[in-house]
């Protein structure tokens, strides 16, 4: 077996081969590689902080376990004032947001939120029922990086996350340090 760092094989068929040839790995075993240019997702995602703010218990509460399992960190508020106030406490890395709250709209929250120096880094995704062209673009205009309209794919959700901080980060490189995402 050709050496490579430290004695060892110097790639991947050769460890294969003298593997078998050992006697560790038998022909009959299934071997599955997975071979990725990026880390797995739930390191991509470890530690990343996400507050989803919405009127809707079932839904936070299945979007903060679809998150956790892919490694974020989630806080939820069921109102917008309430959902304000703790995304200036947080300050999460993203702000999944309903645009129809119970006591304040989330494009008045989101402009609001804009102001806020504290908070700039924070990147914004809407999610709602409301799907119009014009609706889309008042998120965009209050400052949304992102709007996706319910019933939206599921196990997509990480992933616009993960390009939502990282495009807000190329925005905002010197606001507020974020963690490496991918």
């Amino acid at each position: 077996m050709a050496g490579g760092r430290n004695g060892n094989a110097s790639n991947f068929a050769d460890l294969l081969s003298g593997e078998r040839s050992a006697g560790r790995l038998s022909p009959e075993r299934h071997l599955t590689v997975v071979v990725w240019d990026e880390a797995p997702c739930d390191l991509r995602t470890m530690g990343l902080h996400v507050l989803v703010v919405d009127d809707e218990p079932d839904f936070v509460e299945l979007v903060a376990h679809t998150l956790q399992a892919k490694g974020f960190e989630v806080s939820s508020s069921l109102g917008g004032m309430d959902g304000m106030d703790k995304a200036v406490r947080l300050r999460p890395d993203a702000l999944l947001l309903d645009v129809m709250l119970p006591d304040l709209d989330g494009f008045t929250v989101c402009e609001i939120l804009r102001r806020q120096p504290a908070v700039s880094h924070m990147a914004v995704l809407m999610l709602t029922c409301l799907g119009g062209t014009i609706s889309r673009m008042n998120g965009i205009d209050a400052g949304a990086d992102d709007y996706l309209t319910k019933p939206f794919q599921l196990p997509t959700l990480p992933d616009r996350i993960r390009t939502a901080v990282r495009q807000r980060a190329r925005i905002l490189p010197l606001a507020h340090p974020v963690r490496n995402v991918g």
